[in-house]
């Protein structure tokens, strides 16, 4: 399935990717992506390469394939899933309910909340 993933990988990319790895504020995800491109252009088996990194073969494959259809730059992308809040464009008025009139929260001996109720009514 994985056999053709042979990985020929450009000089000035080779020297961005050392340059990247030596940043210690580099998130591992894309550290191990650009040590899988290191590794497979050094000819290490894929097997290998995931044994070594302890990802899957599919994500060395993965991270294989996306280098070759976008770059380094691909590589590098940031594609976490982070959903818009629907409550964040009432935030402040939120936050400002809550100044005029607290809440209370007690919470229950299972973890769970029991009771919200405005502390001004007390």
């Amino acid at each position: 399935m994985f056999t053709n993933m042979s990985l020929e990988i450009k000089q000035n990319d080779l020297n961005d990717i050392d340059e990247a790895l030596l940043d210690e504020e580099l998130p591992n995800k894309f550290r191990r992506k650009l040590l899988v491109l290191k590794m497979r252009h050094a000819g290490a088996p894929l097997e290998m390469i995931s044994a070594s990194l302890k990802i899957t073969v599919r994500s060395v494959s993965n991270y294989i394939s996306e280098y070759r259809d976008g770059g380094l730059e691909a590589c590098l992308a940031d594609r976490a899933y982070a959903p818009l809040s629907s409550v964040e464009p009432y935030l402040e008025e939120i936050e400002e309910s809550l100044r005029k009139s607290p809440v209370e929260v007690r919470a229950r001996r299972d973890g769970g909340f029991s009771r919200f109720r405005r502390l001004s009514s007390r």
